[in-house]
């Protein structure tokens, strides 16, 4: 019957407000973890651009900025890698003084940083 119809169409449509009504509830907790992922991900990505402490590129941004606006572990990093050629990460100097030190010395910092400017990242001949 028609009154039957429209009784079990009222029916559905309840349900159906209750549901939308339920996720319009949780909306706020599906976009967080998708936000908080969103600005994880970029953070990473900026934190890829940025040189390493202690790489010819960061001494260099180091050189530029004013010696007042550095923190002190700046200017110890600075002081360990930047005023000698021969200590800065990545350099040719610096490649061959890791290769005069006998491998079983190096840190696992040195073994990274020498396969990432030393050999993937060395001049072709």
């Amino acid at each position: 019957s028609p009154l039957a119809s429209i009784a079990n169409d009222r029916e559905h449509l309840a349900l159906f407000n209750e549901n939308v009504g339920d996720l319009e509830m949780h909306k706020p907790l599906i976009r967080r973890p998708t936000l908080l992922a969103t600005f994880a991900i970029a953070g990473l990505l900026l934190q890829g651009c940025t040189d390493k402490p202690g790489s010819e590129g960061w001494c260099n941004t180091m050189s530029a900025k004013s010696k007042s606006d550095w923190t002190g572990e700046e200017a110890k990093t600075y002081a360990k890698h930047c005023v000698f050629e021969s200590t800065t990460i990545g350099s040719e100097s610096w490649c061959n003084n890791l290769d005069e030190t006998p491998k079983g010395e190096w840190t696992t910092q040195e073994v990274a940083d020498y396969a990432k400017h030393c050999i993937v990242e060395a001049p072709k001949q």
